[in-house]
């Protein structure tokens, strides 16, 4: 079964002044303040006009005409259905904008995190210098040296290719 939507506290500060608004219990200020999808929104925004319908006589007129305006929200002739449909559509694009933006930072943070993770594992692993005490020793050292000068060349182009990306 479904549990009633309690929105009495919810958003009690916008029932308190909606009346005031250019237009009185405004759907687009409402779903600014909700901030939640068109289906949350209009669920909780036709609950709360409902209820000023049914307990507020002196400010009913305003709601019932809101809830009229909010009825023809799928009607693309009229005015406030256009304008409902530009305000989803918006939205909508705003917050996938807003989600990939997240997942590109989310993947930069894991790639910088990974990539720091190798250079340490490197350095620890491949780049510890001690000084040849032996031949044997000064010979692997040699062998080493081509490799060291290549791995500091790659990490210096990669580091300026990831700063020259950033600008």
């Amino acid at each position: 079964m479904f549990k009633r939507v309690d929105t009495d506290n919810l958003f009690k500060q916008w029932l308190e002044t909606a009346h005031l608004l250019d237009t009185p219990y405004d759907y687009f200020s409402f779903a600014l303040l909700c901030n939640e999808n068109k289906c949350i929104t209009n669920l909780y925004y036709a609950t709360l006009i409902n209820k000023i319908v049914k307990e507020d006589p002196p400010k009913n007129r305003n709601a019932i005409n809101a809830l009229n305006l909010f009825n023809k929200r799928e009607n693309m002739d009229s005015s406030f259905g256009n304008a409902y449909s530009s305000y989803w559509i918006r939205h909508e694009e705003s917050e996938a904008s807003s989600q990939a933006q997240k997942r590109r930072l989310e993947t930069f943070l894991n790639l910088n995190e990974d990539t720091c993770d190798d250079i340490e594992a490197i350095s620890r692993n491949y780049m510890t210098i001690t000084c040849p005490s032996t031949p044997e020793e000064l010979i692997t050292f040699t062998k080493k040296l081509p490799l060291l000068f290549h791995w500091k060349h790659t990490i210096i182009t990669h580091a300026k290719q990831m700063l020259a990306d950033d600008s």
